[in-house]
Order: C-alpha cells, then sequence, then structure tokens
C-alpha cells in the first residue's frame, strides 16, 4: 500500500489533466496530493441509455414475466394473467369486448378487439432496493423502517398506501441471514421481496418502479453510488442513506431524501406514499434534469474538450521541437 501511494503520489504531477467522480475526491487530491485543481475535472456517473421511466406495456411484461417471485397466490386475489396484474389491465377499445364487464380469458378474448394497457387505480406501491448483502450496506436500516411504515400504516388506517412490494434485488453473503429474518416478519401492509434479475430486466424494473432507496455508504467518503445514477436515469426518486459526499448527488427534496436512522427512513417513505404529488414533482425534477446530464453529453461537454487541448499542445510541443532540431542540425552543419 505504502509503494502504490508514494507512486500515485509522484506519478500524478506527471500527468496533464485528471479526472474524479465527485468534488470531495478533487479536494482530497489538491489537499493530499497537491495538484493543482485547475488540472481537476469531475465527471459524475450517469445512467446509461437502457435506463428509462418505462411505458405501461413494458410494465405490464415485467409484472407478468415475473409474476411468481413479486406476487403471492393471494396478493390481492388478483391471478395474474397476459391481460391483467395487480399493477396493470388491458382494456378493450374496439370489438365485442369493449365495455364488457367479464373478465379477459383465452376464452373470452374477441381476435378482432383491440386493447390498451392502464393502470389499476388500486395498484400496489412499488419499492425497490440493490444491494450486496454486505456490512458496508445495512440492510437491516430497510428493514426495520419497513417494520416501522407497516405499524404506522396500521394506526393511520392509510388507505391509499394499502399494499406496498418492497423488491430488493442482489447477491451477497448476507442475503439468506435476511431472508430467514423476512420470512419471521408478520406484515399487514408491505410484502417484501428479494430477487436475482437478467442484466437486462435490471433496467426494466427501474422503469417500473415508484421509488428507490439506497443503503451504500463509502468507505472512503469520496465515492458516489452508481446505482442510484441508474435510479435516476429511470425517473426514479430516491431515499439515500447520509454518508460525507452524498450530498452532490442527492438534493433534499429536489430529486429524493436523505435519512440516518430507520425512523427517519420511515418518515420519508409514509411522507411520500401520502402525498403522490410530491413523488411527481420529484420525479418531473429528475427526468428533466437526467435529459439534459445523460454520460454522452457529460462526456462531450467535459472530456472532449480535455483531449483537444492536449492535442494542440501536442501539436505545438512536435513544432517546436522539429524547429528545434533544425535550428540544431544547421548550426551543426555550418
Amino acid at each position: 500500500v505504502l509503494v502504490s501511494r508514494i507512486y500515485e503520489r509522484v506519478f500524478s504531477h506527471v500527468g496533464h489533466q485528471h479526472i474524479c467522480v465527485t468534488n470531495a475526491m478533487k479536494t482530497w487530491l489538491v489537499e493530499n496530493f497537491k495538484l493543482p485543481p485547475s488540472k481537476i475535472t469531475v465527471l459524475y456517473d450517469k445512467a446509461g441509455t437502457k435506463f428509462y421511466q418505462r411505458s405501461l406495456l413494458e410494465k405490464h411484461r415485467f409484472m407478468y414475466k415475473y409474476d411468481d417471485k413479486i406476487f403471492e397466490k393471494d396478493f390481492g386475489k388478483v391471478p395474474c394473467t397476459r391481460y391483467q396484474t395487480p399493477f396493470t389491465e388491458a382494456v378493450a377499445t374496439t370489438g365485442k369486448n369493449k365495455g364488457s364487464k367479464e373478465p379477459l380469458t383465452d376464452y373470452t378474448v374477441d381476435p378482432k378487439s383491440t386493447f390498451k394497457i392502464i393502470e389499476k387505480k388500486t395498484r400496489p406501491f412499488l419499492l425497490v432496493s440493490s444491494t450486496s448483502w454486505t456490512p458496508d450496506e445495512d440492510f437491516s436500516l430497510l428493514l426495520h423502517a419497513l417494520i416501522l411504515l407497516d405499524q404506522q400504516i396500521t394506526i393511520e388506517k392509510t388507505e391509499s398506501a394499502y399494499k406496498i412490494i418492497c423488491i430488493v434485488t442482489g447477491k451477497g453473503p448476507q442475503k439468506a441471514l435476511y431472508e430467514e429474518k423476512i420470512k419471521q416478519l408478520k406484515l399487514d401492509h408491505i410484502h417484501i421481496r428479494t430477487m436475482w434479475l437478467e442484466a437486462e430486466d435490471y433496467p426494466v424494473l427501474l422503469g417500473c418502479a415508484d421509488l428507490g432507496v439506497c443503503l451504500h455508504t463509502s468507505s472512503s467518503g469520496l465515492d458516489l453510488p452508481m446505482k442510484v445514477a441508474d435510479m435516476f436515469g429511470s425517473g426514479l426518486p430516491v431515499c439515500a442513506v447520509k454518508f460525507n459526499c452524498i450530498g452532490e448527488l442527492i438534493e433534499e427534496n429536489q430529486n429524493g431524501k436523505i435519512f440516518e436512522t430507520p425512523a427517519q427512513l420511515c418518515n420519508n417513505l409514509y411522507q411520500l406514499l401520502e402525498n403522490p404529488v410530491e413523488i411527481a414533482k420529484l420525479r418531473e425534477n429528475i427526468t428533466k434534469k437526467s435529459k439534459e446530464e445523460r454520460w454522452e453529453k457529460q462526456w462531450s461537454a467535459k472530456i472532449e474538450p480535455l483531449f483537444e487541448k492536449q492535442n494542440r499542445s501536442a501539436k505545438i510541443y512536435i513544432v517546436y521541437m522539429v524547429v528545434l532540431a533544425a535550428v540544431v542540425a544547421r548550426c551543426y552543419w555550418t
């Protein structure tokens, strides 16, 4: 480690430019490596193009694909079929099925009818979190917050939040431990599901959700969780645990909320459940900013000019060396 630190400290001064992912890291490099601030560019992580808010049809297909992992058989007593899920349902816009109150099945659907997917008014609230199931991400924060939230909903008898599904993705050493704890819980309003999704389906899940929770805390305090960038790319507001530089990513009441304790997270979740207008406003802010700050735009605006600058410097240096060589040669031969 000592050799690596000496290597970085010495040779960092040789570089023409440096790129880091937070202002906190830039400050650290200036204070500890004595690098000039003008030679350090901050480039925040941003989501790729596969992360975006999903359409109702995409949500419907995702719920149908993973119905056995998301929904219990008796969840809301609503069967999950090609025509309906606890979140969405198909409604005929033309043909014999239009206006019919009879449940749609393969036997009752008119082949000539056309359909559109609508969102159910009584659908559950979808909460998502991605974790590595390690001590670095304390899952007990979320678990205790959900227990408190379930109790608060019972006391308040909140009709608007009668069902919540919390999907937790990821693999790690503590997953089995917490899955056992989840099985022992007796929650009336909240269903917790642990899942491992195919790579192409994780962005779809984020694009279907209502709210994200991030439990990541940086060991160095100098970097930011990529999972939040992915959630923002999907138009998803985020409640994130507080650590040194999280304020560079989460703007309180602009794109999410910050918490330190289970009680604070519970209060944040309950407030957002009771105020769908606030969630819509957060999502609007995120979507607008996300379009302006995609990875490609950031690269073009911040990094490409650095290379162009160095290319110009390199060309000047080459011309200088050629002229110098010519002068030396002329002096030598004369």
